[in-house]
């Protein structure tokens, strides 16, 4: 180990306080490597705890789910908006949840920038009629005729290319 690297929690509450932080590093999508650094340790040191320690290696993996899920809340802003640079959520996604997103994965990377290229190429006015239809069905008024529909005037206008 690293000199002037902390070593791992004995007590029942040191562990409670280092799962804690994993996880609310999860939940703000940072990486093992930044989870490392916010404990004061190496990516490798971390690695070495994880290995030895199955409560704490079942943490991670729900630290890594919660950082997926911020990373495709991010992705999902982005599609929404059309702000941010979509080939970065794309390389970011690949390459750090291949799993999920990887070349050999059949996930919803693919799908993602392939109906991102599609829908970019559809006319604004046709863009703005399948967010209405979208948002209708997210809010359940689609499929209940006795409910208010969403129409064109509630939503803005994203016209602006």
């Amino acid at each position: 180990m690293p000199y002037g690297e902390a070593q791992y929690p004995k007590s029942k509450r040191g562990q409670q306080r280092l799962f804690d932080t994993i996880l609310a590093a999860g939940k703000a999508g940072k990486s093992h490597a930044q989870m490392a650094d916010m404990i004061g340790i190496s990516r490798d040191t971390l690695a070495t705890w994880i290995g030895n320690d199955p409560e704490l290696s079942r943490i991670v993996t729900v630290a890594d789910d919660y950082a997926l899920a911020w990373w495709e809340a991010l992705g999902q802003r982005q599609a929404e908006t059309r702000e941010g640079n979509s080939s970065v959520f794309i390389f970011v996604m690949k390459n750090r949840f291949e799993k999920d997103y990887g070349k050999d994965a059949l996930g919803p990377a693919q799908v993602f920038e392939k109906e991102y290229q599609a829908l970019t190429e559809l006319s604004c006015e046709t863009r703005n009629k399948l967010r209405i239809i979208l948002r209708a069905e997210a809010n359940g008024l689609a499929a209940s005729p006795d409910k208010k529909t969403i129409t064109a005037s509630e939503i803005t206008d994203s016209c602006h290319e």
